[in-house]
């Protein structure tokens, strides 16, 4: 299982999609991937701080998001 959230959203943006799926409960240890078209390096850290396992900017081609789902779930790459 991973979880895939944009940062902007109306309602409730990436980050406190993050912070909900890390409170206690099933989802808190579910790897969580973001894909957005943002990069400042300090929404990504933000993003970690909520306890994002990773980060994707778009566009981005088929295989990045193969990498990048390898990467955040552990498996083979």
């Amino acid at each position: 299982d991973v979880g895939i959230t944009d940062i902007n959203m109306p309602n409730l943006d990436g980050f406190g999609v993050i912070e909900e799926l890390r409170g206690t409960g099933i989802n808190s240890k579910v790897p969580i991937l973001v894909l957005t078209t943002e990069s400042a390096p300090e929404l990504k850290a933000r993003a970690r701080g909520a306890g994002a396992t990773g980060w994707i900017t778009k566009p981005f081609d088929d295989a990045s998001l193969i990498f990048a789902l390898k990467r955040v779930t552990g498996a083979a790459a």
